[in-house]
């Protein structure tokens, strides 16, 4: 409880500098973000001691109506604490140098203000134990984030995004208020967590089903998950880097988070398995949909949030195993599952961290984020590539990252289940697995196109290639979670062993030892993945190619002419091939071209239309300039959400001659608004 404290002094003391006007804040952003730092290093520490140690809980005030106003700390919190705390650290030190370059913006003091808000605002969300409470910071969360992406307010696709943003958080608020506050009125206005399970119990079966319909569109539409994503890719990368790391790292997490604590911790009551198979199809689309999309992107940022959706996606079929699996009575499966689900929570909110502060370091030194444009920006930032690098390789999901972690755990789940004996198991669970197989194929492919696109190559501009490295504050920010993600590809007990004894302590039967299957030396009696083999095999590779690579330099000096020995080259670097034509920056592969073949093959889905024109007043024979631009189908926004909004806005035309400024038109309808409430209330 101290520690929370303090967190929340620094955290404000961080913001004071805004409060000043801008001047004021742009002479304290760096005093600021380190006081900043320094309080989310306090939330780390009181996170750590949550997931490794006793529970507690706290009443700071009792108010009339609502009761005793509680704060807990259990291993779940401790989790999401802790991971607030390491990615809030990493994006203050980020920030202090990154907002260099948007002090020239006329509201910059309100960033240091929104930030801390926002950082409280979620781990209020995580400590909460009263529904209001929870409630009142769930808002607090989207209004603070809702400030930071309306930021450049100025532009009209901006503040597009932010109301887009605003008005889908909002209505999942809104379900979220029918799922908890109804139940609370059934208990007797008992607005604790525990008033709720008294009222959840005694609910008739469809009322049942109306709270848990609002809950899981409620968090599914803070946690972005198909079809309520379409604020996502679009709010994401328009927030400042360090934000977007925060938004895409944990506060979409809120919504998995909300999903543990209402259907698997607070509730005992058993889950019929259409939730499962629910959350099981719906995870499935998001995956499959978020990765697809990624691939088309070419603006890095946006990139980056589809492949969010993806991530979300493979998280929330990891808890539709769990609820399938405890609707059956196997409740050792379920609590694999339930694992697989928190870990890949964990390990994603680390490695979006690197890729989207990566993303940000690369805007600040090169002010593009277009992968068309980008290219052969190793060869000036050596540290930020291979940061960047230990972020693409756990995005694609590789063994031994930590990426692929909790992914391993969901497919051996998933195996577990053709087990099962009813013929629905039998039937779609291979499928599904073939699919996510997919997903995780073509994450690769996402990943290898963000880091080749932009690192490798040539420069597409020619200035890009001396563009340095950032800052050791913004690289600080940077190497934090890469180091995590290191760390726990090789060491992945660290976060599985303390999730495996909180999903322990939720009283569902025996618990596995899933975090066995990922430990080198082997545990007797255990089979799985071994990370720590895998990377000790891939380290003696390593040598002994090194090793032979220098005897074969050793012998061919032995046998070379009677030469300067040191002068002969073992190994040549040359030039590609091209024909005996040099290498222009034109015939590097640009993000739209990576797309191309991905385009083809799913043209169903993406239904592309592709623009070509001839430019030049011979045209189109002699052409002097050529164009070429391709638009993809989003499918939800085209066929659900723009037909929607369309018919909500020529309803509302249709209300607008109901306002003709007429007197007796009002008293007319407010006549009948009468005579139609005495006949309803008959």
């Amino acid at each position: 409880m101290i520690l929370i404290s303090i967190a929340c002094v620094l955290l404000f003391a961080g913001s004071i500098s805004g409060l000043f006007g801008r001047s004021f804040a742009i002479s304290g952003r760096r005093t600021g973000a380190i006081l900043q730092a320094i309080g989310c290093l306090a939330l780390t520490i009181a996170g750590y001691q949550g997931l490794n140690g006793p529970g507690w809980e706290s009443v700071p005030i009792v108010l009339p109506h609502l009761g005793a106003i509680a704060i807990g700390m259990d291993r779940l919190t401790g989790l999401f604490i802790m991971l607030l705390g390491i990615m809030g650290f990493s994006t203050s030190l980020f920030a202090s140098s990154y907002l260099e370059h948007l002090e020239q913006r006329w509201n910059f003091h309100w960033l240091p203000i929104l930030y801390g808000i926002f950082i409280c605002s979620m781990s209020g969300v995580f400590l909460a134990r009263h529904t209001i409470l929870f409630l009142f910071f769930w808002e607090m969360m989207a209004l603070s984030s809702f400030g930071l992406v309306i930021l450049e307010s100025w532009q009209e696709r901006n503040r597009r995004t932010g109301f887009m943003y605003l008005a889908i958080t909002h209505l999942g608020a809104a379900l979220l208020f029918l799922g908890l506050l109804w139940p609370c009125a059934k208990a007797g206005l008992d607005f604790t967590f525990s008033g709720w399970l008294v009222g959840i119990v005694s609910m008739s079966v469809k009322a049942r089903f109306i709270v848990f319909s609002a809950l899981l569109l409620g968090f599914a539409a803070k946690a972005g998950l198909v079809p309520l994503h379409v604020w996502l890719p679009r709010a994401h990368p328009q927030a400042p880097a360090h934000v977007s790391a925060l938004m895409s790292g944990i506060m979409i997490k809120t919504g998995v988070y909300g999903m543990m604590r209402f259907f698997v911790t607070v509730s005992p009551l058993p889950m019929p398995a259409m939730w499962g198979w629910l959350l099981l199809f719906a995870g499935l689309a998001s995956a499959l949909l978020g990765v697809l999309y990624a691939l088309n992107e070419r603006e890095i940022k946006a990139l980056f949030a589809y492949s969010s959706i993806e991530n979300i996606g493979i998280i929330f079929m990891a808890l539709g195993m769990g609820l399938l699996f405890r609707s059956e009575g196997r409740y050792a499966l379920a609590n694999l599952a339930f694992v697989a689900a928190l870990l890949h929570s964990a390990n994603h909110a680390l490695f979006k961290g690197i890729l989207f502060m990566g993303a940000g370091a690369i805007q600040y030194r090169t002010h593009t984020l277009n992968l068309d444009e980008l290219g052969g920006l190793a060869r000036g930032m050596p540290i930020l590539s291979i940061m960047f690098f230990v972020g693409a390789v756990a995005m694609s999901g590789l063994p031994p990252s930590n990426g692929f972690m909790g992914e391993w755990l969901l497919y051996r789940s998933l195996i577990a289940g053709f087990s099962v004996s009813h013929l629905s198991w039998k039937l779609f669970l291979p499928l599904i697995a073939a699919l996510l197989a997919l997903t995780g194929a073509l994450a690769a492919a996402a990943a290898v196109k963000s880091f080749g696109c932009a690192f490798l190559g040539r420069a597409k501009k020619v200035d890009l290639h001396i563009a340095p490295d950032p800052d050791n504050y913004m690289l600080s920010g940077l190497g934090l979670p890469a180091f995590c993600c290191l760390l726990l590809g090789f060491f992945p007990e660290l976060f599985s062993q303390p999730i495996a004894k909180m999903i322990a302590e939720f009283g569902y039967g025996p618990m596995p030892q899933p975090h066995a299957s990922l430990m080198w030396p082997r545990i007797a009696g255990t089979e799985g993945l071994q990370p720590l083999l895998i990377a000790s095999l891939l380290t003696v590779g390593l040598l002994a190619a090194w090793v032979v690579l220098k005897r074969l330099s050793y012998r061919k000096d032995k046998y070379a002419a009677p030469t300067d020995i040191s002068s002969i080259e073992a190994i040549r670097i040359v030039d590609t091939w091209n024909c005996g034509t040099p290498l222009t920056e034109r015939m590097s592969y640009t993000g739209s071209s990576f797309s191309e073949p991905f385009l083809v093959n799913f043209a169903l889905m993406f239904s592309p239309r592709r623009n070509f024109r001839a430019l030049g007043s011979l045209a189109p024979l002699l052409p002097t300039r050529l164009t070429y631009a391709i638009r993809v189908s989003k499918v939800f926004e085209d066929y659900m959400y723009r037909p929607a909004i369309a018919g909500i806005l020529a309803i509302s035309h249709s209300f607008q001659r109901l306002q003709a400024g007429s007197l007796q038109g009002y008293l007319s309808l407010m006549f009948f608004a009468l005579i139609v409430l005495l006949i309803a209330a008959k």
